[in-house]
């Protein structure tokens, strides 16, 4: 009796690991092959704190991965948890290994920001609105804290943003733009305070 249950737990074992190999096979041959040769690009969103598995329903329903279910199970092998928040350029000749790469590493697309020389803050805001990274009514605030932060002692940001080319995700906000603008002013005009004003920019990706 016992060796015939033994001979039963031996085959159910050699059964699971052989289901078990079979489903890395599979795994593996998913990873590694795109869900169609097409080579139009596609943008995917993925919002903060979204979860994988709603970010895996997406990419099947637009066709970039054959399977939800399985781009799940690749995220999990690769111990991955979710995807960076931000917006992703993807095309369906991608493999689910590339594109779960690409999320894993925050490679989001960048949106060009370009502000001439010569524009008063109001310009500036308005500009920025246009690209749509953010309100111009925010961009007009005093963002005393922010100045003080770069040791700039003024009531507002006028003169303090340096003209250049910035590349910013869609995610950045008003904040963040500012932020990174006010530290490309100090960058360029280090001993620069309330005395010494210019227009601005942004070691935020810079080009």
């Amino acid at each position: 009796m016992k060796k015939k249950i033994s001979a039963i737990a031996v085959g159910a074992l050699v059964l699971l690991l052989a289901a078990a190999f079979a489903v890395y096979i599979d795994l593996k041959e998913f990873a590694r092959t795109a869900a169609s040769p097409g080579s139009e690009e596609q943008v995917l969103t993925v919002a903060s704190g979204q979860p994988l598995a709603a970010t895996a329903e997406e990419l099947q329903r637009r066709q970039l991965v054959q399977s939800a279910f399985k781009f799940r199970m690749l995220a999990g092998w690769k111990a991955t948890t979710g995807a960076e928040a931000g917006e992703y350029s993807l095309k369906p000749s991608m493999t689910p290994r590339d594109i779960l790469a690409l999320m894993e590493k925050g490679t989001v697309r960048l949106h060009r920001l370009t502000i001439p020389e010569g524009l008063t803050l109001a310009q500036i805001a308005e500009q920025i609105e246009k690209s749509g990274l953010a309100a111009a009514d925010i961009l007009m605030r005093p963002w005393t804290r922010l100045l003080r932060a770069q040791g700039i002692d003024a009531p507002s940001l006028e003169g303090y943003l340096f003209p250049e080319t910035y590349f910013f995700p869609r995610t950045i906000t008003a904040e963040g733009i500012i932020a990174a603008m006010l530290q490309a002013f100090r960058s360029a005009f280090p001993r620069s305070g309330s005395g010494g004003r210019r227009s601005s920019a942004s070691p935020c990706t810079r080009r």
